[in-house]
């Protein structure tokens, strides 16, 4: 799975490697949650809690 995300501009460039870094984490977690439902047939733990 690959994520592009196209950041222009002056505020773009300061806000890159926190939207980098928070982008990063939320794909770690969607993968793992996707990889649990496909396992064991029912949503994360988490997602249940939510």
């Amino acid at each position: 799975m690959e994520m592009n995300i196209d950041i222009s501009g002056f505020l773009g460039t300061i806000m890159k490697p926190m939207m980098k870094m928070q982008m990063a984490g939320m794909g770690n977690q969607f993968l793992e949650k996707f990889k649990y439902y496909v396992e064991k047939g029912s949503p994360h733990p988490r997602k249940i809690k939510k």
